[in-house]
């Protein structure tokens, strides 16, 4: 499980021990930190395909953490975990819309994070930033007869762009980003179409990306 990698937020002692002979039973690669504001610190650029959460680690932080904590769940696959000492087992519960309904370590690896395009948390914070973008409506689409728009906010992982035309949630599109220096068309789905009309609302299309080389990726991080 070299290609997916997990970060640990675990207070150090006998249960962190349990979690990370757990890790590396299976073989997967991770990080680990004592706390949320560590991650904030020192691992803001790392990117991870889920994160495994200690419960008591969550119940003792602050409030400023747990609104770290709750950034995470909105963005990440995020497993709660809690040791067992008299039992010797690690029970699990997903947590947030890309958590799934693994109850252990090695399920949710499987079912959640292997599919998960990893990211950083700089890269998963959203802004509002104006891009060019050809949206094409399948990967064979000529260019020149694309569908032009901008991108009215952005994160690494997905945009709101501007359209009028008719869209379907669940359609597939293929997005040309001018701004980078890669020009092969990004791969994405649209989660939202908002029809023109609705007030005080751009209309357009949510749409998450599914594929991009890893110089898309790098360059669009770099805009955060």
């Amino acid at each position: 499980m070299s290609e997916v990698k997990l970060m640990l937020v675990s207070m150090p002692g006998k249960t962190r021990k349990a979690y990370i002979e757990a890790l590396d039973r299976i073989g997967v690669d991770y990080d680990v930190v004592d706390n949320f504001s560590q991650i904030k610190d020192e691992y803001n650029a790392v990117k991870y395909n889920g994160f495994l959460i200690d419960v008591a680690t969550i119940v003792r932080s602050g409030s400023r953490e747990k609104v770290e904590a709750n950034h995470l769940i909105e963005r990440f696959p995020v497993l709660r975990i809690n040791y067992h000492a008299s039992r010797g087992d690690i029970r699990g519960l997903p947590f947030g819309k890309f958590s799934g309904e693994g109850s252990t370590i090695e399920q949710f690896i499987n079912s959640e994070c292997a599919s998960f395009p990893p990211r950083s948390l700089r890269g998963s914070k959203r802004i509002s930033k104006i891009l060019n973008v050809l949206v094409l409506r399948s990967v064979s689409q000529p260019r020149g007869t694309a569908e032009r728009s901008v991108t009215i906010n952005l994160s690494a992982d997905s945009a709101f762009l501007y359209s009028v035309s008719k869209w379907n949630e669940g359609d597939r599109v293929w997005l040309i980003i001018k701004e980078l220096s890669d020009h092969q068309p990004i791969s994405a789905v649209i989660q939202r179409v908002v029809p023109w009309g609705m007030k005080n609302r751009y209309p357009g299309i949510a749409v998450r990306f599914l594929e991009m080389s890893d110089k898309q990726s790098d360059e669009l991080i770099a805009m955060f």
